[in-house]
């Protein structure tokens, strides 16, 4: 069993990717194709209506969303979890500004001793 399908990501992982494998194996992954297929489509939904959700609703995402690293999802949650926004942001943004950093929260990072972080 040494068969492998093409490399891709799972936006484009479906059943046309079976191709060039051994009929068994189609037979087998299809099902599983099929269903990463189907859950892209509703995670590309969930995303779209997020984003018409911060567009809409919430227009001060706008502005978080010039952050690199910071998209719908996070500009949402910042604003619905944080008491002052404006205060919160105004900080955020100028500790951002004045070291250059970029927001990454998803960053794989481990804790050190002493409560630091070390960078991926």
């Amino acid at each position: 069993m040494g068969d492998r399908l093409p490399p891709c990501d799972a936006d484009n992982l479906g059943p046309a990717k079976l191709a060039g494998l051994p009929e068994s194996l189609q037979h087998s992954l299809r099902p599983l194709l099929e269903q990463v297929e189907m859950l892209t489509a509703r995670i590309k939904a969930g995303e779209q209506h997020i984003e018409q959700i911060a567009r809409t609703k919430y227009p001060e995402t706008e502005l978080l969303r010039q952050i690199s690293g910071v998209g719908p999802l996070i500009a949402l949650t910042f604003v619905l979890t944080v008491d002052d926004p404006h205060r919160k942001l105004g900080i955020l943004m100028h500790r951002l500004w004045v070291t250059g950093d970029v927001y990454e929260p998803l960053r794989n990072s481990q804790a050190r001793p002493g409560g630091t972080r070390a960078a991926a």
